[in-house]
């Protein structure tokens, strides 16, 4: 199958987003390639596959949201480019800050030693009082 179409339905929710994906698997020989997640509970679905199946699911889905009263937006990019294609293959998290995050990771590892340190200290402290209650409750202490 050839997949020089991009489909994309907006939605609010992550439910609409659902159910609109089915109505389009179902209406058309395609392939969703995922769920954008936005923030603010919306969500995009995008759908490849040949320019008019692409078209109709991507329709059957908007109808759908539309019916569940969720449906933003709809479009259909009949033949992405290339470059486009990169940016929308891109699995979740591949972006600038994904990037920026080992070098972050780094510079605060001393910060993760000592955070760990704490919570052993405390869970080992708390470890202690529980022994001690149980110790006081089999002696008859009323605490």
């Amino acid at each position: 199958m050839r997949t020089n179409a991009l489909g994309l339905v907006e939605v609010r929710g992550y439910l609409g987003a659902i159910a609109a994906a089915d109505a389009a698997l179902k209406a058309a020989s395609v392939t969703c390639i995922g769920l954008e997640m936005i923030k603010s509970g919306l969500v995009t679905v995008k759908i490849t596959g040949d320019v008019g199946a692409v078209q109709a699911a991507v329709e059957a889905g908007a109808e759908t949201a539309e019916q569940l009263k969720v449906l933003l937006t709809r479009h259909v990019i009949a033949r992405l480019h290339e470059e486009t294609k990169a940016i929308v293959m891109k699995k979740e998290g591949e972006n600038e800050q994904a990037e920026e995050q080992p070098a972050a990771g780094a510079a605060n590892s001393g910060n993760a030693d000592k955070a760990d340190e704490a919570n052993e200290a405390n869970e080992a402290s708390t470890a202690d009082a529980n022994e001690s209650q149980t110790k006081a409750r089999g002696s008859g202490c009323a605490c």
